[in-house]
C-alpha cells in the first residue's frame, strides 16, 4: 500500500474509534452534520439529537435535525443511508428486525419504516385517545406514559403506564414505567430512597445475569461529575457497581431521552457529544460486572 494512503487510512480509523487500555469500553465518533453526518438541532444554543438505537448487527441509527432525518451508520465509521422524514418531528426510535419504529405524540400515531429503503411501511393511527406524556420502547412493544391527573393531584399518581404491541394493539396496563418490581417504584418511597438518591437522575438499562441494571448521573459534586452503573437484586441489594467520570462520555445532548443510554447484547451504548462530533461509548458489561 502507498505510504501516504496508509497514513490516511490509520488516521481515519483513529478518528472513528479508540480503545482504552483496559478495554472496558470502546468509543466511536461521527461528525455532526445535517448534510452528510449525524443530524441534530440547536435549541437555545444547546445541541439536540432525539433518536438513537443500535440494531442486531451492531450498527447505529439516528433520528434528528430540524427536518427530521433518519441516518444509518456502521460501527466502522461509514454512513450507509439517510432519509428525510416529512410531516413529523424527530423523536426516540426503536430498531427491531426489519423495521424502525417511532411515535408521534401530536396524533398518537405509531410509525414503522423499512430499515433497507427507509420508506414508511405502516402507520398505526390514533393508538390511544388518551393524553400521552412520554413513551419508551421495550422488547414486546411500546410503553405509553398516560396523564391520569385527578384531585388531590398526588405527583406519584399522576400517570399510568400501558403497553402496546408494535402493531399498535393494547396489551396491558403496567405497574410503573418499566414494569419493574415494586421495590423500584417511586411510590414505594422507603425502599426506593434506600436504593436511589432522589436528587440524582437514573435510567433503567434492563436485566443482566438476573440483576437489574441502572445508571445514575451524580451531579451533586460539581467538580467531579460521574455516572454510576449498578447491578441490583430483586430485594434492592446493590451487588455490584462501577463509576465512570462524566468527561469520558462528553456532554449530554439537551433533554436527551432515556434511549441515549442503550442496552444491547451484553453492552451499554451511551450517546453524547464532544465538540462537533457525536460520540458513542460502548461499555462491555462482562468487563465491569464480574
Amino acid at each position: 500500500m502507498n505510504k501516504n494512503l496508509l497514513i490516511i487510512f490509520i488516521m481515519f480509523l483513529s478518528s472513528t474509534f479508540s480503545y482504552t487500555k483496559d478495554s472496558t469500553y470502546v468509543q466511536y465518533e461521527y461528525e455532526l452534520s445535517n448534510i452528510n453526518g449525524v443530524p441534530f438541532s440547536i435549541v437555545m444554543e444547546y445541541h439536540c439529537l432525539w433518536g438513537f438505537d443500535v440494531d442486531d448487527s451492531g450498527d447505529f441509527w439516528f433520528f434528528g435535525g430540524d427536518t427530521a432525518t433518519l441516518v444509518h451508520a456502521s460501527s466502522k465509521g461509514k454512513f450507509l443511508n439517510r432519509k428525510k422524514v416529512l410531516g413529523v418531528y424527530a423523536t426516540a426510535i426503536n430498531v427491531k428486525e426489519k423495521h424502525i419504529f417511532f411515535f408521534d405524540r401530536r396524533k398518537n400515531d405509531l410509525y414503522s419504516y423499512d430499515v433497507s429503503s427507509l420508506e414508511e411501511d405502516n402507520v398505526y393511527k390514533n393508538v390511544t385517545s388518551e393524553n400521552v406524556n412520554s413513551y419508551t420502547f421495550e422488547k414486546d412493544g411500546i410503553i405509553l406514559e398516560i396523564v391520569d391527573a385527578k384531585p388531590p393531584y398526588d405527583v406519584n399518581e399522576m400517570f399510568k403506564y400501558k403497553l402496546y404491541s408494535f402493531d399498535g394493539n393494547y396489551i396491558k396496563e403496567l405497574g410503573n414505567r418499566n414494569d419493574l418490581p415494586k421495590i423500584f417504584d417511586k411510590t414505594n418511597y422507603d425502599n426506593y430512597s434506600k436504593i436511589f438518591d432522589k436528587r440524582n437522575y437514573h435510567y433503567y438499562l434492563g436485566k443482566y445475569n438476573e440483576l437489574y441494571l441502572f445508571t445514575m448521573y451524580n451531579f451533586k459534586n460539581k467538580k467531579n461529575k460521574t455516572y454510576t452503573i449498578s447491578a441490583i437484586d430483586s430485594l434492592g441489594n446493590i451487588k455490584n457497581k462501577v463509576e465512570f467520570e462524566k468527561q469520558i462520555f462528553g456532554e449530554s445532548f439537551f433533554e436527551a431521552p432515556d434511549q441515549h443510554w442503550n442496552r444491547k447484547f451484553d453492552n451499554i451504548y451511551v450517546l453524547a457529544r464532544k465538540d462537533k462530533k457525536a460520540v458513542i461509548t460502548e461499555i462491555r458489561l462482562s468487563k465491569i460486572l464480574r
